[in-house]
């Protein structure tokens, strides 16, 4: 049966969907955002997550990780986390940013914008479905160069127009409601376990500092 309890869904054979923005967004090099707030009850959680096209999560404001890998489109690759470390008593809040190339590269086949999640924790499910909330990232440039034809968009980021959204306390009641994205390709699709380690990321201080420029 279905029922609530203090923010989850309560359905153990709950299906993910694949969600979007309602917004209009760009048709390349788009970045939307998303957040889903819930109740943690103390036990093990692990959530399984994929986009199209890469994807960004963070749980309770910190970093947890990104992908997915290279996979075909009628074979997608999802990651695996254990998220137990960075959740708390209480309310809590999962933040995903998805960016959608809307172009094809030499290592990805453009497809359908979209993300994929399912948490579990003890007989606990959590599903991304229209309960989601959304907004398109104003942080993020969209008319940015291609780094080259065989990648992507270059990163343009403006600090200044971005805000605590990945944190708990983060006011999103204007953000507009997840909808299921309509894309035959997506749900036919074979969700799959990444087979590969995840790449890490670590910091790494300049060895000098050798010039600094303004620009208009």
């Amino acid at each position: 049966g279905r029922g609530r309890r203090g923010g989850y869904k309560m359905s153990v054979n709950a299906q993910p969907q694949w969600i979007w923005t309602p917004e209009k967004t760009a048709e390349r090099n788009a970045f939307v955002r998303f957040r889903k707030v819930f109740q943690w009850n103390g036990e093990r959680t692990d959530i399984h997550v994929t986009a199209d096209s890469v994807y960004v999560l963070f749980v309770n404001g910190q970093y947890v990780g990104q992908g997915p890998i290279r996979s075909w489109p009628f074979k997608r690759k999802y990651d695996t986390y254990d998220i137990t470390p960075y959740l708390q008593t209480g309310k809590n809040v999962l933040a995903v940013r998805v960016q959608h190339y809307g172009v094809g590269t030499f290592q990805y086949n453009c497809g359908p914008a979209g993300l994929w999640v399912r948490l579990q924790t003890g007989d606990v499910t959590l599903v991304s479905g229209p309960d989601w909330k959304t907004s398109i990232d104003p942080a993020f440039a969209t008319l940015t160069p291609r780094i080259s034809i065989q990648q992507a968009y270059e990163e343009q980021y403006d600090a200044r127009r971005a805000d605590r959204w990945q944190h708990v306390d983060y006011d999103d009641s204007a953000w507009a409601d997840a909808v299921p994205v309509d894309a035959p390709e997506l749900a036919a699709a074979e969700l799959v376990p990444r087979d590969i380690p995840h790449l890490t990321l670590e910091p790494v201080q300049p060895k000098r500092f050798v010039s600094a420029d303004a620009v208009r």
